[in-house]
């Protein structure tokens, strides 16, 4: 899948000189697209509390499993279980600056 245009409200963000902004995480939240975000990106885990319940999200589901649901460390995690697709990019997922 070709990358999504950036919305008009991301476009208009000022660069940052030190890059902490990834201009297609900002315009995939903008534009409520954060599931697709994370699937055309080459992320194999996603960390975080509350996150197991994201599996529920489309096309989460499809590509990720659920591998940590712990409230009581408020933990979850999931992990890819499909390939990486081809057209994904380290530049794509913003971590090219880390």
């Amino acid at each position: 899948m070709p990358r999504p245009p950036l919305s008009r409200r991301a476009e208009r963000i000022p660069a940052s000189p030190i890059r902490k902004l990834v201009p297609y995480a900002l315009a995939a939240k903008i534009d409520q697209q954060i599931p697709h975000y994370i699937v055309d990106s080459p992320i194999q885990y996603l960390a975080d509390w509350g996150i197991a319940g994201w599996i529920a999200h489309e096309p989460l589901s499809q590509h990720f499993e659920v591998v940590v649901d712990d409230p009581e460390q408020n933990l979850g995690v999931l992990r890819r279980v499909t390939p990486v697709p081809p057209h994904a990019t380290l530049r794509w997922a913003g971590l090219e600056t880390f």
